[in-house]
């Protein structure tokens, strides 16, 4: 039977869960932003596993075929989840991060002589303004500028263009202008 005291209590407690979820909806979300996630980029890999043997690097794949790299006093194995946006938006998603602020990581190109260190920070260079335009949401780039021995001046009004226009801010452990 229905009593007078179950409507009444059914009532409340309807009342005190539709103002916890306006309280809920009134409050702000937080957008998670990951300043410093390590990324690769394809073209980058490829470039490294094209010309890095005749650059000073000893290129090749390990048994899991993935491609790796050997510069003195450093090993590497470039991971698919540190290369493939798709399976990084994938993981973003389940961990509730927003937006990630690419950048790179070892093995750098300070170890590359100098017009392949300047080809390697373009590659990534380009490659992070080509995610962002894709991603503008979810990505930014660190910018790789090759250390004052590589510069040029085309380079320069390269990178200027990078932060100022598509990727927002320079990578720590760049050499800034």
């Amino acid at each position: 039977m229905f009593t007078r005291r179950a409507f009444l209590s059914g009532s409340a407690a309807a009342l005190v869960m539709s103002a916890g979820e306006a309280r809920a909806q009134a409050a702000p979300r937080v957008r998670v932003v990951d300043i410093h996630a390590h990324w690769y980029p394809p073209e980058w890999v490829a470039l490294l596993e094209r010309e890095g043997d005749a650059n000073g690097a000893k290129i090749g794949r390990n048994a899991r075929g993935n491609v790796t790299a050997s510069i003195p006093n450093l090993s590497v194995s470039f991971q698919p989840q540190y290369i493939d946006i798709g399976t990084r938006l994938a993981a973003m998603d389940k961990a509730g991060v927003a937006m990630h602020a690419l950048s790179l990581t070892q093995p750098m190109v300070y170890w590359a002589p100098g017009a392949f260190g300047l080809k390697l920070c373009r590659t990534f260079n380009d490659a992070c303004v080509a995610v962002h335009q894709v991603h503008p949401d979810r990505f930014v780039g660190g910018v790789r500028d090759p250390t004052m021995r590589h510069r040029d001046a085309e380079f320069r009004q390269q990178l200027f263009c990078l932060v100022f226009v598509d990727v927002h801010r320079i990578s720590p452990g760049s050499s800034c202008l």
